[in-house]
């Protein structure tokens, strides 16, 4: 699944444009800049989800999305590279990577 803070239409067609849909069961976008919060969002999905909370891995690229996986109750892990510096990302006590490529090596090898 896909939690963003980019509005809901915006996220689709962005995913679209990658040819990505096939790899996410769920895109969650907001519907309305000012309506539900990220938080809210994700916690309304994983009521939804058929998963266990400790089943879910927030993949962020920012000490936003750290909050996020905190309010949810869910892991995090960063990827480094994204919106913002990769110390201050280091330095939230997450584990970081630098490449999508090594979240799924730490995934896989049941590390999560």
């Amino acid at each position: 699944s896909v939690l963003s803070a980019y509005h809901q239409q915006r996220l689709q067609e962005a995913v679209a444009y990658f040819r990505l849909e096939a790899y996410f069961v769920r895109l969650v976008g907001l519907n309305d800049y000012r309506a539900h919060s990220k938080v809210e969002n994700g916690r309304r999905w994983l009521r939804e989800l058929p998963h266990d909370s400790r089943e879910v891995l927030l993949i962020g690229d920012t000490l936003h999305d750290v909050e996020v996986a905190r309010e949810m109750g869910v892991d995090c892990v960063l990827l480094t590279g994204g919106h913002q510096n990769s110390d201050r990302l280091r330095a939230s006590g997450v584990t970081c990577f630098n490449t999508l490529h090594a979240i799924a090596e730490y995934v896989l090898n049941e590390n999560f």
